[in-house]
């Protein structure tokens, strides 16, 4: 068993190392009780094909539509396993300790600006790569990719990324050269990092003559081999794949929403790798002979979203969303529900995000001072529900119980908490219909791009933009921030930002969650603080 007792000052210190893309560790001091059915030296091996890689996951994927969805669980299942981007992220920290992008070629050898101005960057395109149907990679594959997820007026499925790269304008694929140009409106210092991971490429001709939702055709190491809707994606490696073998030529991808179930299934050897289990089970398995955890801060921001848009919330009020932020206890619900595995948060990017604001504070908790807030705000009486999933984020129900009891504990409103299916949720939470979204949710948004996860969880940019929060300012603010070429005015726009979100109200912060991981001591995985999970990654533990 793996041990190394780390605190949450020694991990965010990796922050600032300047090492490579991750970190893994086993972890003391977890909040909660062990489950007294469970951890212990207990755990038994059980016979697993050794060439075969079982992982778990707390929800099954939205789509297997690789560019329509917006679901972390997803990525890792299709994504990550099924497609391949252009150029890949390699995590890495700058001299002051701030997360950066570091590129490296996926489907692309190789990139450059072709102008001056730095408004056209050509890719380089891999040759010899085929999709698993059989069909070559061409630049025409590409500009469709790309033209599908940000092009508003050629995409089929309403350009769902529009908001992942903003300045952009065009992609073409460049006469007599297996290559591609993705031309921008402007300059911007984010160009290549937000091209790192995105997107993944489809084949148009499959594209054209089938459903990619129901039947996946990537370029990646793994194709499907065969899918038990809510249970199990089971992928065989693709023998023509251009890259190296993973030790690991079958992926299993299992479903189990709860906690406790995925611990044991580490513990008996039935799982190798659990993705997003709880501090809990995290204690669990650290006293495992068979097993041992990792854990990494992500740039994942938990929050309460109040929707301001339409005639039935209460939040078009900014003195209400201030009593919100007041009503929270949220240093008791950082310590004493999250636990060491949150930081509290002043606005939705990390400390060791670059743009962050170094001069935020945490709303302080008065409910006094709420209930005058509510009183001036014209909304006494008012009563709604905070939806949450369940099994999303990290503690999200947990989280979301112990908000409601402080917002209902407020003499002039009441709140009840409503615990969902994720998938319907997130159906609802962005539905074109204000209506049809939540009134208030628990929502987590990851990704490293400051700017970015801001537009698409705030604003109306595009349709179906998540929760209902439009305001004009803040989508000035960041088309502002998008048209800076330089690093310092683009650094300076988006802590603006910060500071902006933060002292509107717009959300109630709450804490950037840890990603916990339970593991076979079959397998070596190392987890990013992009949460990305690769399964090509693991390794046998020799």
């Amino acid at each position: 068993m793996k041990q190394t007792d780390t605190n949450r000052r020694d991990l965010m210190k990796y922050i600032g190392m300047g090492a490579g893309a991750s970190i893994s560790v086993a972890m003391a001091g977890c909040s909660g009780e062990s489950d007294p059915n469970g951890g212990g030296n207990g755990g038994t091996e059980t016979d697993v094909d050794d060439d075969t890689l079982v992982a778990t996951q707390p929800i099954w994927p939205e789509s297997m539509d690789p560019q329509n969805h917006a679901s972390s669980n997803t990525y890792d299942m299709i994504n990550y396993s099924l497609y391949e981007p252009l150029l890949y992220n390699n995590e890495e920290t700058d001299d002051d300790g701030n997360y950066i992008v570091d590129p490296y070629p996926g489907l692309a050898t190789d990139w450059e600006f072709i102008d001056d101005d730095e408004t056209e960057l050509r890719f380089y395109l891999r040759e010899g790569v085929t999709f698993h149907n059989g069909n070559e990679l061409t630049p025409e594959d590409v500009v469709f990719s790309l033209k599908r997820g940000l092009d508003v007026e050629e995409s089929e499925i309403g350009a769902p990324r529009e908001t992942r790269v903003p300045t952009y304008e065009d992609a073409v694929a460049v006469e007599d050269e297996f290559a591609v140009d993705l031309i921008m409106s402007n300059a911007t210092p984010k160009a290549i990092d937000r091209v790192c991971g995105y997107p993944s490429i489809m084949s148009k001709e499959f594209v054209e003559n089938n459903d990619p939702a129901q039947e996946p055709n990537g370029t990646g190491p793994y194709q499907l081999e065969e899918a038990v809707e809510g249970e199990e994606l089971v992928y065989t490696y693709y023998e023509d794949y251009w890259g190296e073998e993973p030790d690991f030529t079958t992926v299993r991808w299992n479903i189990a929403s709860e906690t406790q179930t995925q611990v044991s299934q580490v513990q008996a050897g039935e799982t190798d790798l659990a993705v997003e289990i709880n501090p809990q089970g995290l204690t669990q398995l650290r006293d495992d002979d068979n097993a041992h955890t990792a854990t990494t801060p992500t740039p994942r921001s938990v929050f309460m979203q109040m929707r301001n848009v339409g005639d039935d919330t209460p939040f078009q009020s900014t003195e209400f969303r201030q009593a919100m932020c007041l009503a929270i206890d949220n240093e008791d619900v950082t310590d004493n529900v999250v636990g060491e595995y949150g930081e509290a948060t002043t606005t939705l990017a990390p400390e060791f995000l670059p743009e962050s604001h170094p001069d935020l504070e945490q709303y302080p908790y008065d409910p006094g001072r709420a209930e005058e807030l509510v009183d001036e705000s014209g909304f006494a009486g008012t009563s709604f529900e905070l939806h949450t999933p369940q099994g999303r984020y990290l503690r999200d129900s947990e989280v979301a119980q112990a908000i409601t009891e402080d917002i209902d504990s407020l003499s002039n409103v009441s709140c009840d908490v409503n615990i969902r299916d994720s998938n319907s949720w997130i159906d609802d939470l962005t539905s074109d219909n204000a209506a049809d979204q939540p009134v208030a949710s628990i929502v987590g948004w990851g990704g490293a791009d400051f700017l970015v996860k801001t537009a698409v969880v705030q604003c109306s940019l595009v349709e179906g933009s998540w929760g209902g929060n439009c305001y004009d300012e803040l989508e000035e603010l960041i088309d502002e921030a998008n048209q800076m070429s330089e690093w310092e005015p683009y650094l300076e726009a988006s802590r603006e930002i910060s500071r902006w979100l933060h002292e509107e109200y717009v959300n109630v912060w709450l804490y950037n969650s840890f990603n916990l991981y339970g593991m076979s001591n079959r397998i070596d995985f190392d987890p990013r603080i992009d949460e990305a999970v690769y399964p090509q990654s693991a390794t046998r533990n020799e």
